[in-house]
């Protein structure tokens, strides 16, 4: 029988076999012009040879960092996500063909222990997977199904009933860019009918932990195996991570819509308060249900204290009172037209003289600020008319509540105010930016020209700053990963105890690294430099956006690259006396403030150790594998064979590249957790 022969890669193609050709040209040559052609071929191809080592070992889909660093998954599917509010904050609900795909071979063995059951088995035989046995649904495809739509159907109580059986069982949801670590989290599956297509349901409360929102994205959902790997990705559930370690706050999505109804439901006085107020059992709780309507500031005060001092309870109630919200949006009416906005810009009159009296300022959003008093003096006497037929109550409910920006109305209704134009190649006056006509009122093509110059500058600052957010992320991560908890406490006497203070050298101990968010002490071995390399990579994406729909320009991420290796202003990591400038320099950014001082103090400490005090010589100088998987390969792998320097294997990037991992259970059946 014949047989196709092997593909041919470019390094063999382009590489070994002219490089055999070449030789055998000059093995064969008479003369010496023609062993001079030959030699010079053959170092033209040895050249070329080089060079498709050096990409094969290079880049991104290099050996190194596709193959080394980064692990295929034979179990996946991804899909767009939508919203389910009907679902628990730890459920996911996945297509039936996605998890016979994912779980063929559980579900078919669990069928086998289920011979006795009839009824099964006619379930199957119904279905239509032939021969009526586990072994079909085991070897089961969908591709090579033909979709077999009617097979699914059939199939779909059956996965219902073996998840049923199997309530403790997970799924990973990953959400890309994975810059930290609540881009990856595990759900108890839910299968879904196939009337429903092929999608991806989740509770909306998930959403700020992925950064996600429900416009198209989607996520890539993955299935552990063995019962360690199991037991383990249930750590990642969303009601066992309810606080970001990033900075403290609450996970839960409570914007929009929630933010909204809750106003609604609290400023009725009858059955609508009580309704939500009993909600809350605990009279700790009732107390933070003001009297007067909950603005979000007072729903993030509700939600935080639930997560901090009920966290047993706090996922089941925190779902019921989102569902109360929709629901009171629902039956609201929520929404508001062209003609409810031009209403409220009516009667906002003529900002003219307002704005001409602010127009000479030195700082041009001065003018925003004007015009934001005037809006919302309008919206709040729409909002106390107690109305609900009069023309943009519920757009003013929307603004005053925090539902959503105060900024976006200022410009629908009021004026669009200052429009910070980002770099541009050409002189104007910063009053040409300055912009006098709302967006209700319509803009003449002049100002909708230069207003534009604001939205191609957030364009492109979102653009390129995710990309830089990313390689700073892997900076930090490479710089920070092995810092990790090393002892309980090192008896530092010193008054104020940090990380800078900690007697531990490798490392820090619990005691100076503090509690974490849910009060608890961080255990002997818990990764708190990837934590703070995530924490402060993921947040240089918004530092990218600052300027998204706002119309200001702030603090970018090349000012923190500038920062962490020395190339702007005076250095912040030469002295101990220097890390509170350091920490108040990063946290002048909005997308810095919250975040918590540990995870700066680590990376001070981390680059102050560093020979050159600064983030790359502080990763130059972790070791030969750290420098292998962060950038230049070919470089590092040359320099490190000519000066035979012998990499750490206990590094964290040595321990991915060689697969040596500890784990503290035997591998399952299924290979390793």
């Amino acid at each position: 029988m014949a047989t196709s022969a092997p593909l041919e890669d470019e390094v063999v193609r382009e590489g070994y076999r002219r490089i055999l050709a070449s030789a055998a040209r000059y093995s064969e040559a008479e003369s010496d012009d023609a062993r001079r052609s030959a030699t010079e071929d053959l170092s033209a191809h040895l050249r070329r040879l080089f060079e498709c080592l050096v990409d094969a070992l290079c880049g991104k889909e290099g050996l190194i960092r596709h193959c080394g660093l980064g692990r295929r998954v034979d179990r996946s599917a991804r899909l767009v996500i939508t919203p389910n509010p009907d679902l628990e904050w730890d459920q996911v609900g996945l297509p039936t063909a996605v998890l016979l795909e994912l779980c063929g071979d559980e579900i078919g063995r669990w069928l086998e222990k289920k011979q006795g059951s009839l009824d099964l088995l006619e379930r199957i035989a119904a279905s239509g997977f032939k021969g009526a046995s586990a072994q079909a649904l085991t070897d089961w495809r969908w591709m090579k199904s033909g979709k077999d739509e009617f097979a699914i159907e059939g199939a779909y109580a059956m996965v219902v009933e073996f998840f049923k059986e199997t309530p403790d069982k997970v799924v990973l949801l990953n959400r890309q860019p994975s810059l930290h670590r609540d881009s990856f989290q595990a759900f108890h599956p839910v299968p879904l009918p196939p009337s429903i297509g092929d999608i991806i349901q989740l509770c909306p409360m998930v959403c700020k932990g992925f950064g996600a929102d429900f416009d198209g994205d989607e996520m890539v959902v993955h299935i552990p195996l063995s019962p360690a790997a199991q037991d383990e990705a249930t750590r990642l559930l969303p009601s066992r991570n309810m606080l970001s370690l990033a900075a403290g706050d609450v996970m839960a999505n409570f914007d929009q819509d929630v933010v909204l109804g809750t106003y609604w439901l609290t400023r009725d006085q009858g059955e609508l308060r009580k309704t939500f107020k009993a909600l809350f059992q605990d009279g700790c709780c009732q107390v933070l249900v003001s009297a007067e309507p909950m603005l979000k500031g007072q729903t993030a005060k509700l939600v935080a204290h639930l997560a901090q001092s009920h966290p047993d309870k706090a996922p089941l109630i925190i779902c019921e009172w989102m569902r109360m919200a929709f629901e009171c949006c629902t039956q609201m009416g929520v929404s508001f037209g062209f003609y409810d906005l031009l209403d409220l810009n009516i009667r906002l009159g003529d900002l003219t003289d307002d704005i001409k009296q602010v127009s000479g300022d030195a700082n041009p959003s001065v003018v925003n600020k004007v015009v934001q008093a005037r809006v919302e003096r309008v919206l709040t006497e729409r909002l106390a008319e107690n109305d609900f037929s009069a023309p943009g109550l519920q757009f003013a409910a929307m603004a005053l509540s925090g539902a959503r920006g105060r900024d976006q109305a200022r410009q629908l209704i009021g004026s669009r105010g200052f429009l910070s134009p980002g770099a541009i190649i050409f002189e104007a006056p910063v009053s040409r930016f300055v912009f006098q006509e709302s967006l209700v009122e319509g803009m003449s093509s002049e100002s909708a020209f230069f207003s534009a110059m604001n939205s191609r500058s957030s364009m492109c600052d979102k653009k390129l700053g995710t990309r830089q957010a990313g390689y700073l992320t892997r900076r930090l991560v490479t710089a920070l990963w092995h810092y990790r908890i090393s002892a309980g406490d090192c008896g530092s006497e010193d008054a104020d105890r940090s990380i800078l203070t900690c007697a531990v050298r490798d490392g820090c101990c619990a005691a100076c690294y503090g509690r974490l968010p849910n009060g608890a002490s961080a255990p002997i071995g818990f990764p708190v430099g990837l934590i703070a390399a995530q924490s402060i990579g993921e947040r240089g994406t918004q530092l990218s956006m600052q300027s998204f729909h706002t119309g200001q320009k702030a603090f970018s991420i090349l000012d923190v690259l500038d920062i962490l290796d020395g190339r702007k202003g005076p250095t912040f990591f030469d002295r101990i006396e220097d890390a509170p400038l350091f920490i108040r320099q990063m946290q002048q950014s909005t997308a810095y403030r919250s975040l918590r001082d540990c995870h700066f103090q680590i990376l001070w400490q981390v680059i102050h150790a560093s020979p050159d005090r600064s983030l790359r010589s502080a990763i130059g100088s972790l070791g030969l594998f750290a420098r292998i998987s962060f950038e230049k390969q070919a470089r590092h792998l040359f320099l490190g064979a000519l000066t035979q320097e012998h990499g750490m294997i206990n590094q964290p990037p040595a321990s991915v590249l060689f697969n040596r991992f500890v784990f503290d259970q035997q591998p399952g059946a299924q290979g390793q957790p």
